[in-house]
């Protein structure tokens, strides 16, 4: 497994430093771990694997692929199941890229936009309804 988390940094461009910084751990950790000083613990496999999109049976033992599917084989999918169209690809895709921080500021807001959106149809349903009032 040491093995292959190393091509993995490799494949992915990353000296240990920056590796171990995507995974909340030192180079030096990195280090132990490809030379087999120290064990790769089930921990950091996981790890490893959420950050990069890594298939975990192809780190634990070497079969199947380097990765999982990307954020762009989904939306694909996405986009060939529900006919998205070139927009709506982009804007998944867009959404998908976004730092956790980025996604709640963006849910906060459509949700202040949608709260905007219904205040300005009760308020014009309401002039309605009075108009309909006074003309009766």
């Amino acid at each position: 497994m040491k093995d292959r988390l190393k091509l993995l940094r490799k494949t992915l461009g990353l000296n240990q430093v920056d590796f171990g910084t995507r995974i909340g751990i030192g180079g030096t950790a990195i280090s132990k771990f490809e030379s087999g000083v120290n064990a790769i613990s089930d921990t950091l496999v996981l790890l490893v694997c959420r950050e990069f999109n890594v298939n975990e049976a192809w780190l634990r033992n070497g079969t199947g692929e380097m990765f999982t599917h990307t954020s762009n084989d989904l939306v694909a999918e996405l986009s060939e199941t529900y006919h998205l169209g070139t927009y709506g690809e982009q804007l998944l895709a867009t959404y998908l890229q976004l730092s956790d921080a980025d996604k709640r500021a963006v849910e906060r807001f459509v949700s202040q936009l949608t709260a905007n959106v219904q205040k300005a149809e009760d308020a014009q349903s309401d002039a309605c309804e009075k108009e309909k009032d006074v003309a009766e």
